[in-house]
């Protein structure tokens, strides 16, 4: 009996396990760009793509298989923060513009991106992941009008920008460690 019930429960763990994963959907190139399905199969990421002009604007909702999907979030195509795809968006754009539909900047959405000298960020942005402007050639940003109440220093390593708008939700401010 005791065998018989751990196969009971051992088969419906295998049934529900690939329900229940965190596997990483696959990007999908649409045009010029790449987006990648949330596990709520109801939004998308932005993940970079082949940008051939030097102002872009991000975006708010994409077509994939006949089904629209707003654009909550950029990410970087390679989801680990240690395996970064540097210039994710080609090496031409200087400045992006990012919609409202647009919650969260993932880690390393724009890094190494020396050529981007300007982004435009909306109100809706709540989140700014690790390295998300690493090696980027911003040198001012303005969050002032985001919805930002943590900030992580990190998001703008290694470089050093010469002035930031922080914005008034702000309630916390967490800086890199030093060696």
């Amino acid at each position: 009996m005791k065998t018989l019930l751990c196969l009971f429960f051992i088969g419906i763990l295998a049934a529900t396990s690939g329900s229940g994963t965190l596997q990483a959907q696959k990007p999908v190139k649409v045009g010029d760009m790449y987006y990648r399905i949330q596990k709520d199969k109801t939004t998308v990421s932005i993940v970079g793509g082949d940008v051939r002009t030097t102002t872009f604007t991000i975006p708010s909702q994409v077509t994939i298989e006949g089904k629209t999907y707003p654009v909550e979030r950029i990410e970087n195509i390679n989801k680990k923060w240690n395996k970064l795809q540097p210039r994710p968006w080609g090496n031409i754009v200087q400045k992006i513009i990012v919609p409202s539909s647009v919650k969260e900047i993932g880690d390393g959405a724009f890094y190494g991106q020396e050529e981007l000298k300007e982004i435009v960020l909306p109100e809706s942005i709540t989140d700014i992941g690790y390295h998300a402007f690493g090696y980027c050639g911003i040198k001012a940003i303005d969050l002032s009008d985001t919805q930002i109440s943590w900030l992580n220093m990190n998001c703008f390593s290694p470089h050093s920008l010469d002035s930031i708008s922080l914005p008034k939700t702000l309630q916390n401010i967490s800086t890199p460690v030093q060696d």
